[in-house]
């Protein structure tokens, strides 16, 4: 990963600085996952690999993987 291009979200961009059109991996997506789901809930967000863990203070354990297909 120490060679791909930084992630941005395409809100971020005035349409001329950026390229849109570059391929997005599983991490781009979980990026944008935990950006959108920090919204919605109060846990702490770790990454174990290609995965986000979540966790809540009532002790749940949450895992979402993204696999490209």
């Amino acid at each position: 990963m120490a060679n791909q291009k930084p992630h941005i979200f395409s809100n971020q961009t005035d349409g001329a600085k950026y390229e849109l059109d570059y391929k997005i991996d599983s991490f781009g997506i979980l990026l944008d996952l935990k950006f959108l789901l920090a919204e919605y809930y109060a846990a702490t967000f770790s990454q174990n690999g290609n995965a986000l863990c979540l966790g809540f203070t009532n002790g749940q354990k949450f895992q979402i993987s993204v696999t490209e297909i």
